[in-house]
């Protein structure tokens, strides 16, 4: 592969820190991310960033990129806590760098927006969960006179589970089984005993 060619010989005539070495490495790691090899890519921009980071001055404007694109990768990978402070310093950067108007600070601003807005939209949907299986709980409660039905499917419905299988599982069957003696016997869609 071209791109590791580069690297190896970057790092023999160069040495392994010098911050040409961090930009084959930031090439090697687009690669992989393209390629969806998450973990080889997030690998390879950490040590781009390291790298970066002894060689360059803090502000400088490769920093900001390699910050940029490790954060891209982190979102990617489910990873929002990590990738906050990451494009909240290619901000700084970027503004220190370029002044408050420049296109590159609108793209980093707009980035970090998307960022927040995923986050927030992660804490609704949890929170709607949480009130979803409480208002499950409090039908179940006023359906039913046996406690030992109710103290089950909480158990069963208090547990993290994704939505749809709250949805289209756990609820039709605690509502069914409020009207049997005996607790329904476990099946595929049950998930095993509590």
């Amino acid at each position: 592969m071209v791109l590791s060619r580069s690297l190896e010989m970057r790092q023999r005539v160069l040495g392994s820190d010098h911050p040409d070495c961090a930009q084959s490495l930031n090439n090697l790691a687009a690669l992989h991310s393209e390629r969806k090899e998450y973990e080889n890519a997030e690998e390879l921009y950490e040590r781009a960033l390291e790298i970066r980071k002894r060689a360059l001055a803090p502000d400088h404007p490769s920093l900001a990129y390699t910050l940029k694109h490790l954060a891209m990768l982190y979102k990617r990978r489910g990873k929002l806590e990590k990738a906050v402070p990451l494009y909240e310093l290619a901000l700084e950067i970027r503004e220190k760098n370029f002044g408050p108007k420049h296109p590159s600070v609108a793209t980093a601003l707009v980035n970090l927006a998307v960022l927040f807005c995923q986050l927030v939209k992660i804490l609704l949907i949890n929170q709607c969960l949480w009130f979803m299986k409480r208002e499950i709980l409090r039908r179940l409660l006023n359906s039913t006179n046996e406690p030992w039905k109710l103290k089950r499917w909480n158990n069963r419905l208090c547990v993290e589970r994704p939505l749809h299988v709250i949805l289209l599982v756990e609820t039709p069957l605690a509502f069914k089984a409020l009207h049997y003696q005996t607790p329904p016997k476990p099946s595929a869609g049950n998930f095993g005993e509590d």
